[in-house]
């Protein structure tokens, strides 16, 4: 049984990269597709309170539209005979990279998808991004997509 595992950035709307990939795939052994995004939880002192954000009364109506949102891009990003073997999950984590990583075991994924920009600015100064971490941790076989197109 053969699942993916896609993390999207909902930050970066550029399916691109995606839709190059499952063009090149063979597509008849893939079981399960899971487009997931992981949203950060912040977390600040202020004034001797402890205040998260978003809020956790916010977090169901986070999801729902983060997850309604998936299934807009997936429309653009996977084949159509795929959408049926699709699920979208949106995950509100402090740790998105390393919950990412726990999802991707839970669910033994087969291969996890990520796209990257690459680092630019002083970011490339420093070898700590969402790519860098998956590459260094995830367990399963990692394939990166280089966006082209930003």
């Amino acid at each position: 049984m053969r699942k993916l595992l896609i993390c999207v950035d909902l930050q970066d709307q550029s399916t691109h990269p995606y839709q190059e990939y499952f063009k090149t795939t063979k597509l008849d052994n893939i079981d399960e597709i899971y487009i997931v995004h992981a949203f950060q939880k912040q977390i600040y002192a202020d004034n001797f309170m402890v205040t998260t954000y978003p809020p956790t009364d916010e977090y169901d109506k986070i999801k729902s539209t983060a997850e309604n949102f998936l299934k807009e891009i997936a429309k653009g990003m996977i084949p159509e005979q795929l959408i049926t073997k699709t699920k979208f999950e949106c995950l509100l984590t402090h740790t998105p990279q390393k919950d990412l990583v726990e999802y991707a075991d839970k669910m033994q994924a087969s291969e996890m998808i990520i796209s990257t920009r690459g680092l630019h600015g002083i970011e490339g100064l420093f070898a700590s991004s969402f790519a860098e971490y998956m590459i260094r941790h995830a367990h399963c076989p990692l394939t990166v997509l280089r966006n082209s197109n930003i």
